[in-house]
């Protein structure tokens, strides 16, 4: 089986959702959520709804034919994805998805399956973020979720996106 297989699999058994926009357009890089995450952003909490307009626009974004800026370090600060190192193990499988506006933000920590195809497994307001253990805990989830399956793991940004992407080194 391929991970596409795996991640079909999955939505069969209401494990991953495909995220939908708000607005008919066609889906050039899915997202799949796990249902807890999609619920939260597609029908929030009334104390949540603004900024889960502003998470939406970003997934909208990135499924469109939007511009993605990705950075394999901390250091560009508009970057809308960036790969998080896990110091502890030396490990870069893990992004986040940054929503910026309205401080403080929220991150979507995910994993790409397969370029253009992210599977966003935790949602967290930016100040509330652990890093370490928000890694953790992304990698553990796709492990429940994928078993042996790895994500996607490169050094060359367009293994990540295929088109419409901003590759911002850190300072």
């Amino acid at each position: 089986m391929s991970i596409q297989d795996e991640i079909k699999a999955r939505l069969a058994e209401n494990r991953l959702v495909e995220y939908e926009p708000l607005a008919p357009m066609s889906i050039n890089r899915p997202i799949f959520l796990i249902p807890e995450v999609s619920e939260r952003i597609v029908s929030p909490l009334k104390d949540e709804a603004v900024e889960m307009a502003y998470v939406r626009a970003d997934l909208d974004n990135f499924v469109g034919e939007g511009t993605v800026h990705l950075a394999f370090s901390a250091g560009p600060k508009n970057a809308n994805f960036r790969r998080l190192h896990d110091k502890k193990r030396k490990s870069r499988k893990v992004w986040e998805m940054r929503t910026l506006s309205p401080k403080p933000g929220y991150r979507l920590f995910g994993l790409f399956a397969a370029q253009d195809v992210f599977v966003g497994v935790d949602l967290i307001p930016r100040d509330m973020v652990d890093f370490e253990g928000d890694i953790s805990r992304a990698k553990n989830v796709w492990q429940k979720l994928f078993g042996t399956y790895e994500p996607l793991v490169s050094e060359d940004i367009n293994d990540y996106v295929s088109e419409k992407l901003v590759f911002l080194r850190g300072t």
